[in-house]
């Protein structure tokens, strides 16, 4: 069953952006129907790619850090599947971060980092505490003021979540935009990129 729940922050991810407007899409939830008819108002090109609902790779772990990145960042590639000259707009990472270990954030990042312009935006959920327990909900775009919650029916695996600093640090190339406290103790962040100081290098 569906429900509706406010966001401050989901207005000010397409503040900028008229309707009609060309926007590019990256969906890292499961595909939803609502979702798909609100960014139908946009000149839209989505890419949904359900990132917590693909395979993971089988990593060793007696392999060397920058190896199992490597193996998770070919893993990315084929999920998302991203023409290499295609520059995103939004990037909805919904909680997908709190299901993926160091290792896999930093190799999503890395993927990402490419399809990244000065304006791209993205929104995420980060746990408040390290302590909360896993979310039970999904979440899609009701309108600009609210999302669409869904109870999950499978929980995925390997949730680990981090604190706001560990996140931060791992999404190198965003920086926090705004950030909302929700009632149920998580964290609604909206993100721009933060690509100057990786050009400087």
């Amino acid at each position: 069953m569906r429900e509706d729940q406010p966001s401050r922050l989901l207005a000010k991810l397409f503040e900028h952006v008229e309707p009609g407007a060309r926007l590019r899409v990256l969906d890292l939830g499961p595909a939803l129907p609502e979702t798909v008819d609100f960014l139908g108002q946009y000149r839209c090109t989505l890419h949904i790619v359900g990132l917590q609902q693909e395979t993971p790779p089988v990593i060793d772990s007696e392999l060397e850090e920058d190896e199992r990145i490597a193996l998770w960042r070919a893993h990315f590639q084929k999920a998302l599947g991203l023409a290499e000259t295609l520059k995103v707009d939004i990037i909805l990472f919904w909680d997908l971060l709190n299901f993926l270990s160091r290792e896999a954030i930093t190799a999503l990042v890395e993927v990402l980092l490419l399809h990244l312009h000065a304006g791209t935006k993205a929104h995420c959920f980060a746990v408040h505490s390290v302590a909360a327990p896993p979310s039970e909900v999904f979440y899609g775009i009701r309108d600009a003021d609210s999302f669409s919650v869904r109870p999950r029916f499978k929980q995925p695996a390997d949730y680990q979540p981090l604190s706001p600093g560990q996140h931060a640090a791992l999404l190198y190339c965003f920086e926090t935009d705004r950030s909302v406290l929700m009632r149920d103790q998580r964290t609604e962040l909206l993100l721009k990129a933060a690509l100057e100081p990786l050009e400087a290098e």
